[in-house]
């Protein structure tokens, strides 16, 4: 149960860094924003994953 809690903490974290980045993207070049939405995908497959039901043994 506890590293339900962790994920948890670290998806809102990891969201907030997304949001903080989505405010100052208009200023990235091309680079980095290729690298933000590769992360940005990354985050999201990340989310999708951590939504499933957890299997205990």
């Amino acid at each position: 149960m506890e590293n339900l809690k962790e994920i948890e903490h670290l998806r809102l974290f990891m969201a907030e860094a997304v949001e903080m980045l989505e405010d100052i993207k208009h200023k990235f070049g091309l680079f980095e924003k290729q690298r933000y939405h590769k992360f940005k995908s990354a985050l999201d497959d990340f989310n999708k994953l951590s939504n499933q039901p957890v299997l205990d043994d």
